[in-house]
């Protein structure tokens, strides 16, 4: 939690979204899959929700990002599904202004409404 982090939320389709978490110490980007449902409804609206009020509660900003259309991807194998997140992550990652780093632990928590 002591790493500059920049979290990205991006668009897969007209319901769904995933987040890449940025860490600027290890250069290295985490996908979190694109169940989150920005509807909030359902088990995936409810971890939208839940992911979003985390992300309140530490003050990070969400980067928020193009649409990227991840059905034409899931078709193919697994190693060029991984290609194609690697070469998101590093296009996103290049875009990413330094500033949008943040350090959670730095900032105090305080209670939000979801």
């Amino acid at each position: 939690m002591g790493d500059h982090i920049a979290v990205v939320e991006v668009p897969t389709n007209n319901l769904c979204c995933g987040f890449f978490i940025f860490n600027l110490e290890s250069n290295c980007a985490v996908w979190t899959g694109d169940g989150f449902r920005t509807d909030r409804c359902g088990e995936g609206g409810a971890g939208y929700r839940s992911a979003k009020a985390l992300f309140d509660i530490y003050g990070i900003k969400v980067i928020p990002w193009d649409s990227v259309n991840m059905e034409e991807i899931y078709v193919y194998p697994k190693e060029k599904v991984e290609e194609f997140l690697i070469s998101l992550a590093r296009s996103i990652g290049k875009e990413i202004d330094s500033k949008s780093f943040q350090i959670p632990i730095e900032r105090k928590p305080y209670y939000v409404r979801i």
